[in-house]
C-alpha cells in the first residue's frame, strides 16, 4: 500500500473511532410564559435572569419564555408582549 493509502486507512479508522458529542439537554423553563415579539426584525437575546438564549425569528413570533425572564422583557412593552 502507498504511503497515501495508508494515511487515507489510518484516517478512515480514526474516524470510525470519534463518538458524536452528546446532544445538550433542552432547557427546562419555570413557570413558562407565551411572549410575543412585536419588532421588525429577528430579535436574539439571552434571558436577563436565567442566562437562556431566545431566538425571536420575525414580527410576530411568539415563545414560550422562563417567567423570570419573561418579567424583564415585558417590561419593554414596544417589543415584547403577551400572547
Amino acid at each position: 500500500m502507498s504511503c497515501c493509502g495508508q494515511k487515507r486507512q489510518q484516517w478512515q479508522e480514526q474516524a470510525g473511532q470519534i463518538q458524536p458529542a452528546p446532544k445538550a439537554p433542552e432547557p427546562i423553563l419555570e413557570n413558562p410564559i407565551p411572549v410575543q415579539y412585536n419588532g421588525s426584525h429577528s430579535y436574539l437575546i439571552t434571558g436577563p435572569q436565567t442566562g437562556l438564549l431566545y431566538l425571536f425569528a420575525a414580527k410576530g413570533n411568539s415563545l414560550m419564555v422562563d417567567s423570570r425572564d419573561a418579567s424583564v422583557l415585558l417590561a419593554d412593552g414596544q417589543k415584547f408582549s403577551l400572547v
